[in-house]
């Protein structure tokens, strides 16, 4: 009874505190509230007020005055996010990033309709404001402060990032996140889309790279078979060259068993048209070779079913295929 007393009293004392915060600490009243006119002032007019000392002391002022009522901060926002946007100084951003972190946790439902512009810090020129972004990121991810979301590829970008302090807490990020249930096999379709899209996503060997690293987290026999058996059919959707070379790589990382070999089998008609391509077949042959290695007797015939069907389809095309399979239905009927 004591216990359930004290903590009743516990959270009364916090609910007087939350309105003391919400209603009198920024009133008319209070000397904090004197304060506000030139914090707007110097953070609305950059400018004017122009030294990086001033421009960063105001900015996280700004964000501490944020972090004292919904209202206040709801207000605000704006202001706090295109500042964290278009400020030339790489201070000001990074303080910002900050304080908008600590906001996401404060006032989750204020930040949520910004979450896109906090990852979108995550390309930010400047390596100090990256690596800002990349812990913060870190932090409300991990501790499921921010929904997970297709943006999550811009984490995956520090991965190949030039600075290799960001590049290994992208990496600690994706090997923490592999530890929460099926967190990276749900996500990866979003950032395959998002990596490979030919408007916002990175160069070839780099994309390469990223998805080397996020495919070594796919370990499940179930996910994997899943996996590629999507990545085929996204062969259908895909626009561009470079996106039928990128799901084909994709599918050459993936630890395939004979099950998710006849996931291919069962779709081949999806990627069997782009095998002209040498370097989609060469993916594609990769997997044969993979297969071979740990192939037991039995699944041998499987495998040289799919080669066979792979070296047709590169040299004659997708009809040529079909014509195999009805000569070989045709001989399997013969007396």
């Amino acid at each position: 009874e004591m216990g359930l007393a004290g903590a009743a009293a516990d959270d009364t004392e916090a609910e007087l505190i939350r309105g003391i915060c919400e209603k009198e600490l920024l009133d008319g009243t209070q000397v904090l509230a004197a304060f506000i006119p030139l914090l707007l002032k110097v953070c609305n007019n950059p400018g004017v007020y122009s030294s990086p000392e001033l421009s960063a002391a105001a900015s996280l002022a700004l964000g501490k005055f944020c972090m004292i009522s919904a209202t206040f901060c709801d207000s605000q926002l704006r202001l706090l996010f295109t500042m964290l946007e278009k400020s030339s100084l790489p201070i000001v951003r990074s303080n910002l990033m900050i304080a908008t972190g600590d906001l996401a946790i404060r006032f989750p439902n204020l930040v949520d309709p910004w979450t896109p512009h906090l990852y979108a810090r995550l390309r930010d020129p400047a390596q100090q404001v990256r690596k800002t972004a990349g812990l913060v990121m870190t932090h409300l991810i991990l501790k499921d402060m921010v929904k997970v979301k297709g943006q999550v590829s811009e984490m995956a970008v520090l991965l190949i990032d030039p600075a290799p302090q960001i590049a290994a807490l992208a990496k600690n990020f994706f090997n923490e996140l592999s530890h929460k249930g099926n967190a990276i096999y749900n996500l990866l379709p979003d950032i395959i889309s998002r990596l490979s899209d030919p408007e916002g996503g990175v160069e070839e060997e780099p994309f390469h790279t990223i998805m080397k690293q996020l495919l070594s987290y796919i370990t499940k026999d179930k996910q994997t078979e899943s996996l590629v058996e999507k990545l085929c059919q996204r062969f259908r959707t895909a626009r561009t060259e470079r996106q039928y070379r990128d799901l084909a790589y994709c599918v050459s990382q993936l630890p395939l068993t004979e099950r998710g070999l006849r996931k291919m089998l069962d779709n081949f008609d999806c990627f069997g048209d782009k095998l002209s391509d040498e370097s989609i077949f060469s993916a594609f042959l990769s997997v044969v070779g993979k297969l071979r290695r740990g192939a037991k007797p039995e699944g041998k015939a499987i495998i040289d079913e799919f080669e066979q069907k792979l070296r047709v389809c590169h040299t004659r095309g997708l009809d040529a295929v079909e014509d195999l399979e009805l000569g070989q239905g045709g001989s399997q009927r013969a007396p």
